[in-house]
């Protein structure tokens, strides 16, 4: 049995992540000091795992998709937080009706209170995500080659499925630097403003990327670990974060058939455009926002719950909810608990410690409570310092 998420051996990498470095990677080699906080923070909350399931969790943790931990991490984190608010979870319960398994069944003084299911919303399609890679794999070579004289913004305005040749692009990258002074462009610079900066157009196999050069200051000039990346940029195009989470409610909505009990959706958002009130929305419907702040709902358009009039997904009795959450992140992030006013099996007395949303009649945030910090007994400015 793998009881430790993380391999034992002397780290002494203090650098940066690569852009496509799985996190886990680089959580296992660095020496970083608020890094290993993380490590012994996880693998205590690891040790309280249930045992027989330790094996199946420490291979998606460290594995993962493309060795994304985000998955795994939350349901750590959730499993965690259950503890620390004294419930008993339990991972992967059976369900009579179902061969599938939800996540967890959450348990306090013998009953019965909730079946926990966790997901990821990111915002991004598997074909956005892919895009995404593509730029950064060429991020990472140009940053591993260095910066000698200048940094570099760049724009991506046109991405292909087609590989692009990364010698070619660093060529070009050196070709044009050659042709420039950087001492007299950064005289020109600090005389005329950065609009007098260059623009170089690279294109090769249906890619054209814009490349604007920046002087390095003449003292760091040629040393080592400087990244030469300093903007990227791509295509505007528009986020629509509501119907996002929608969709991704709607398909665990169900996913289990019924149940006796109160189902809760756990949900972490990593899209970085998302917010509360894109949430709110996405639950409620079109609503009014006063200058009290109180929210009312208009009625105008349902969201995932439906409305006054017509009730949706009644199966499911809320979403707990967290946005942005990740290992470096566990302080400056809290749980929210939206109450879903039509539910079958309406959420009681479970939860009271974390902030709730509940519609009576307007929307309103009927418990604020401390942040995470507190609630993993942890300093404030967590991990970069100790206590």
């Amino acid at each position: 049995m793998n009881n430790s998420l993380f391999d034992n051996f002397d780290r002494d990498y203090l650098g940066p992540s690569s852009l496509l470095e799985p996190t886990y990677n680089f959580l296992n080699r660095s020496a970083r000091p608020s890094i290993e906080r993380i490590r012994q923070l996880l693998q205590s909350w690891f040790d309280g795992y249930p045992d027989d399931e330790k094996q199946e969790f420490a291979s998606r943790f460290r594995m993962g998709s493309d060795g994304d931990i985000d998955s795994p991490f939350f349901e750590l984190y959730i499993h965690e937080f259950l503890l620390r608010n004294n419930y008993y979870p339990t991972v992967h319960p059976d369900k009579k009706d179902s061969l599938k398994k939800p996540d967890f069944l959450v348990l306090q003084d013998g009953e019965q209170k909730a079946y926990i299911e966790a997901v990821l919303i990111t915002g991004e399609s598997d074909q956005e995500q892919k895009e995404q890679k593509r730029r950064d794999q060429l991020l990472d070579i140009i940053n591993r080659a260095g910066a000698n004289d200048f940094f570099f913004s760049i724009s991506f305005i046109k991405t292909k499925e087609q590989q692009l040749s990364a010698n070619r692009v660093i060529a070009f990258l050196k070709r044009k630097c050659s042709e420039i002074n950087p001492d007299e462009l950064a005289e020109k610079v600090s005389k005329e403003g950065i609009d007098v900066l260059p623009t170089w157009i690279f294109e090769d196999n249906g890619w054209e990327i814009e490349f604007s050069p920046l002087p390095i200051k003449p003292e760091s000039r040629g040393k080592k670990n400087i990244r030469p990346i300093g903007l990227s940029t791509s295509d505007f195009k528009f986020i629509d974060s509501q119907k996002s989470i929608i969709n991704s409610l709607s398909k665990k909505a169900n996913k289990y058939g019924s149940f006796q009990e109160p189902y809760v959706i756990a949900v972490n958002i990593t899209d970085p455009f998302a917010e509360l009130i894109d949430v709110i929305q996405a639950l409620y419907g079109d609503l009014k926002v006063s200058d009290s702040s109180e929210i009312t709902l208009l009625g105008t358009d349902s969201g995932f719950w439906g409305d006054w009039n017509h009730a949706n997904n009644q199966g499911v009795s809320a979403i707990l909810l967290t946005l942005r959450l990740n290992p470096l992140s566990i302080c400056k992030t809290n749980l929210n608990l939206f109450i879903n006013p039509w539910a079958r099996y309406p959420i009681k007395d479970i939860f009271n410690n974390i902030n709730r949303y509940e519609l009576v009649p307007s929307l309103q945030l009927s418990k604020q409570v401390e942040n995470n910090c507190i609630t993993f007994d942890l300093p404030e400015n967590w991990p970069k310092q100790d206590r």
